[in-house]
């Protein structure tokens, strides 16, 4: 089975809030909605070099999943995968970023529950996100969905 045969089985609905595919031809433009630092950090979370910004996304497509928050029609947040271990059934790491006016809001959380909730019925059994310490934010949403501290900046959910 493949990472894509996987998530194709995604039921791509929390409440009122679709979750689509990232796929090369409209990620540059999903990105729009990001503040310039945010994406930064996006682009800068993987080990392996790349030159250019195509070069980055195309890494990011092939090394990693990504999925895209919606409220309607218009992106309002993205999250990310990737260090995916299908055999292991394992998730090394992964991001949730919310556009500033959706936060607080209980979407973050929502969303990383309702996709804790399906991979697990799925088999997964640890999974892991990176978290700086100074976002304490996310690690509240994080620690509320289940994740615990493992590490400096690493916090895993096991089942």
């Amino acid at each position: 089975m493949t990472l894509n045969d996987l998530f194709s089985q995604l039921p791509l609905q929390y409440e009122y809030y679709p979750i689509h595919y990232l796929v090369m031809v409209d990620f540059e433009n999903n990105l729009n909605w990001m503040q310039k630092e945010e994406k930064e950090k996006l682009f800068n979370i993987f080990d392996k070099p790349a030159n250019s910004m195509k070069e980055r996304i195309k890494f990011l497509l092939n090394d990693a999943f990504a999925l895209k928050i919606l409220d309607g029609i218009n992106t309002i947040g993205t999250i990310y995968f990737w260090d995916i271990n299908l055999e292991k059934m394992e998730i090394g790491n992964m991001r949730l970023v919310l556009a500033p006016e959706y936060q607080h809001k209980g979407i973050g959380y929502g969303v990383i529950d309702y996709l804790l909730y399906w991979l697990q019925h799925n088999d997964f059994k640890i999974i892991s996100a990176s978290i700086e310490q100074k976002d304490i934010t996310a690690i509240k949403c994080f620690e509320k969905a289940g994740f615990r501290k493992t590490e400096k900046d690493k916090y895993s959910i096991k089942f």
